[in-house]
């Protein structure tokens, strides 16, 4: 019989959250020994001290997860390119377009952007991953967005995600 000591996989999933309250832990307990050691002998200067640290701390870990807005995000992207291939007249149709809307107007509201490139002229400085298609249906020289894979997605007017797109082109 072998036993396997080391896995692929961890043992323990932590979320970021929970690291970020085990760092805060231990920030806590070294700045209470470091108190201790320079002898402040007041209780309220020792909670003054760690409120101090506590809030500085928690201003620097109040980087968002992003995670979820650009997994839906993703998905939108897909709805909108099925619903682009579907008949308007499509029982539903009307109703998903509105779901699709409401949740990009919910983004915006919390400082979301998903850049609309369908369609645009490509521009070889743009960011995005881009996978070229030839098209001669299009005029000579032509460079047009035809599908995007993942949208690009700005937070509070920074990039936090870059496009993944189809190019069309007439070269």
């Amino acid at each position: 019989m072998s036993t396997t000591i080391l896995s692929e996989t961890p043992v323990f999933d932590l979320s970021d959250a929970t690291i970020c309250l085990i760092a805060l832990s231990v920030a806590v307990l070294v700045l209470l020994f470091l108190l201790v050691r320079t002898k402040i002998k007041t209780r309220a200067a020792i909670m003054n001290k760690i409120s101090e640290h506590l809030e500085k701390k928690s201003q620097e870990s109040a980087i968002p997860d992003h995670s979820l807005v650009l997994k839906v995000a993703d998905e939108l992207i897909r709805i909108e390119a099925n619903l682009s291939k579907m008949d308007p007249s499509v029982k539903g149709f009307k109703q998903i377009s509105k779901a699709v809307e409401r949740i990009r107007t919910n983004f915006e509201a919390y400082g979301y952007e998903i850049v609309d490139m369908l369609g645009k002229p490509y521009d070889d400085g743009m960011k995005v991953v881009a996978n070229f298609v030839t098209d001669e249906s299009l005029t000579p020289g032509a460079q047009v967005i035809t599908s995007i894979s993942k949208p690009q997605i700005n937070y509070n007017g920074v990039m936090i995600q870059s496009a993944q797109v189809t190019v069309s082109q007439n070269i």
